[in-house]
């Protein structure tokens, strides 16, 4: 494997680019951003990745130094236009309520500890009110690795502090309204344990065959069963796999009641099991949640949704595991849900730390779902459904697969439930309503249900949206993924509180349609501009480049670059000189009519070297100059073509940093065959 940078723009109303470095076993990076040649920032971060925003329009790259090595990316543009904010009009405004004040909804529990958040450098007065309002309590500081989190992230201006040992449960709601009455204390939080947290009872989860096979049996293909996959009142999943999309470049961490992680359908390599309780318990839950959305895409059993994404699991007192360990652009799926007495089964979010965690990940830019839970409640009722505010998840339903509307079971109304999947008949592994085999390996089940066989199936489609969207050059942010949802077509639960259930092949090409040019292989310029034409031939199995001359050495126009017509296809504004590459998403029609996309690089070639395409300045001593445009293919950056012969129209612009006046229009038809 080789060590290389990828960059991406980020899909939001804050411009941002976003670096990170693949198969790379080094541990601490620095990463150093660069506007137009000019050095804008550094940050030296131990994961091998990270965000940085921007507010300038031009080409930006990133480049990484480790201990042994030093890596530069490849160049993204931003437009003016694309750094002018847009705010959706239904977006709700990312203001928190206070977390004070408000009394912890768990009355019933006695498995607890006490999470205080407070302002930075409070320690000491934070230990001072504590002995005085308890000589027997022992205040200890929660340690977070912040070098995870991005300079600009608010992690940073706070602390954290536990209480683990046992208390009376009668004296603590006091103890807590006390300390939320300091100003520097953000909240206390009466927080349940969540180690080794049993899973659904069996009247939620699905029944076990009495039908038991004998150990030799081969696994059929069951694949055919997955009817969530299909269009229709499925979520339209296979046909975005024969596109070439099935979760590469996408990472999903998923919190669950275990798994059986020796599993016959795990063991395809993507799948890293974190942390999960002894098999000697119920681990049926978290391997029929794996199963949704990482099987193995094999000849038996069934396949994952996000096959090829890397998928991370995590047992249920692992939150604070996947806040320190999940970068931008993760997908993370909390599917359990909490039991209050006299209430039912309610989302996490009820939980101060865990809203609190929840909201430094979405903070992080990472997308989090977790499921609505399996109690038929309206969580905008604040007497059941406490809210500290947006913490920016997204909140999971369940439908029912026959018909798309609301399951009878699931909870619904909260401004978060935006999504919805099937909470009955799905087929995944484990538990053995399918196929039951000796042991915990070899099971199958056509019955999963409920919000926690709805939170692994969005979590799956979600990573396919977001692994198009990284292919195509771009990352999809929390806030950017919510709007995408609302755009779904598949409203059967319209008006019933559990959002929209994502047509995901829907979905993808609204993705194509915010980065990518309105229409593949037309020329936009008319005869009367004067164009240029040039047809440049690729080859499809093989690493190549074609060159196009053009030689200003006997005119007056001078330090020429070249920029593309649509912003969407790579950089439309000059730059003085950045040596290496531009990036060029190619809208392509193949030889059936298909449109895709095909990705290429663009290089200005002179007596000086290799430069991006819009760099403007000419080679020393050759003013005015001749250089060459080359344009190269690469297969690993589009096996997604399948072999397939295409060809776009590339259209171009040649100007000048000295006159602002000249504007040469060239057409470049490129055929790949």
């Amino acid at each position: 494997m080789t060590t290389e940078v990828k960059i991406y723009k980020t899909l939001g109303s804050t411009p941002a680019v976003y670096a990170e470095v693949l198969d790379s076993d080094a541990t601490q990076y620095e990463f150093e951003l660069y506007l137009n040649r000019s050095l804008l920032e550094k940050a030296k971060h131990s994961h091998p990745n990270y965000l940085f925003r921007v507010k300038d329009s031009g080409s930006y790259y990133i480049v990484v130094k480790t201990d042994s090595s030093v890596l530069q990316s490849d160049c993204v543009a931003f437009s003016a236009n694309e750094l002018r904010p847009k705010k959706h009009a239904a977006e709700k405004d990312q203001v928190t309520n206070k977390l004070k004040g408000i009394k912890s909804i768990f009355d019933d529990i006695n498995k607890f500890y006490i999470e205080i958040k407070t302002k930075k450098g409070s320690h000491s007065k934070l230990a001072d009110e504590v002995s005085k309002l308890s000589a027997d309590i022992t205040l200890k500081e929660k340690v977070i690795d912040t070098s995870t989190f991005p300079a600009w992230h608010s992690i940073h201006d706070y602390e954290y502090y536990q209480i683990t040992q046992l208390l009376d449960r009668l004296d603590v709601d006091d103890f807590c309204a006390q300390l939320e009455k300091l100003d520097y204390v953000i909240f206390c939080s009466i927080t349940p344990l969540t180690e080794n947290l049993p899973s659904p009872l069996a009247s939620e989860t699905p029944d076990k065959s009495d039908v038991q096979s004998d150990d030799t049996t081969v696994t059929p293909d069951f694949s055919a069963l997955q009817t969530y996959l299909d269009e229709g009142l499925g979520m339209n999943i296979r046909s975005v796999w024969q596109r070439g999309t099935t979760g590469q470049l996408a990472t999903i961490r998923h919190l669950d009641y275990g798994i059986y992680k020796n599993h016959e359908d795990f063991q395809e390599g993507n799948i890293h099991v974190v942390n999960s309780r002894d098999e000697s318990n119920d681990c049926n839950h978290g391997t029929a949640s794996t199963g949704c959305i990482a099987a193995g895409n094999n000849s038996f059993g069934v396949i994952g949704i996000a096959h090829s994404a890397a998928f991370y699991f995590y047992d249920t007192d692992d939150l604070d595991k996947i806040v320190q360990q999940a970068n931008p652009g993760d997908i993370v799926s909390l599917d359990i849900q909490y039991t209050i007495a006299n209430i039912g089964n309610l989302p996490m979010i009820i939980s101060k730390s865990w809203w609190d965690a929840i909201k430094n990940l979405t903070e992080k830019q990472v997308i989090v779902l977790l499921a609505a839970g399996n109690g038929s409640l309206d969580l905008s009722d604040k007497n059941i459904c406490r809210d500290y505010g947006d913490s920016g998840a997204i909140l999971v339903g369940s439908c029912n697969s026959h018909n798309g509307d609301r399951r009878y079971s699931s909870n619904y109304g909260h401004y978060a439930s935006l999504i919805n999947s099937w909470g009955d008949s799905v087929v995944t592994t484990g538990y053995s309503s399918l196929q039951k085999l000796p042991g915990n390996n070899r099971n199958y089940t056509n019955t999963y249900s409920g919000t926690s066989s709805a939170t692994p199936l969005c979590a799956g489609a979600l990573a396919l949206l977001q692994s198009h969207a990284k292919q195509r050059g771009v990352m999809l942010t929390p806030e950017a993924m919510k709007l995408l949802i609302e755009s779904s077509d598949y409203n059967e639960a319209a008006g019933k509180g559990i959002g929209k259930r994502p047509n995901v092949a829907q979905l993808v090409k609204i993705i194509d349609s915010m980065v990518l040019p309105p229409l593949a292989n037309v020329n936009p310029f008319p005869v009367s501009s004067g164009y240029l034409n040039y047809n440049l031939h690729l080859k499809i199995n093989k690493d190549n480049e074609a060159k196009i001359h053009f030689d200003y050495r006997f005119s007056d126009i001078i330090d020429t670059g070249v920029v593309v017509y649509y912003d969407s296809v790579g950089p439309s504004e000059l730059e003085w000189y950045t040596y290496g590459y531009s990036k060029i998403n190619l809208p392509v029609i193949d030889e059936d009519g298909n449109t895709n996309v095909v990705y290429l690089k663009a290089s200005k070639v002179n007596a000086a070297g290799r430069f991006t395409m819009n760099s403007a300045a000419d080679a020393a001593d050759e003013s005015p100059g001749a250089f060459d445009l080359a344009i190269s293919f690469s297969v690993k950056d589009n096996q997604h073509l399948g072999g397939t012969a295409c060809k776009g129209v590339l259209p171009l612009y040649i100007k000048s940093d000295v006159y602002d006046e000249y504007n040469l229009p060239v057409r470049v038809n490129i055929f790949i065959n």
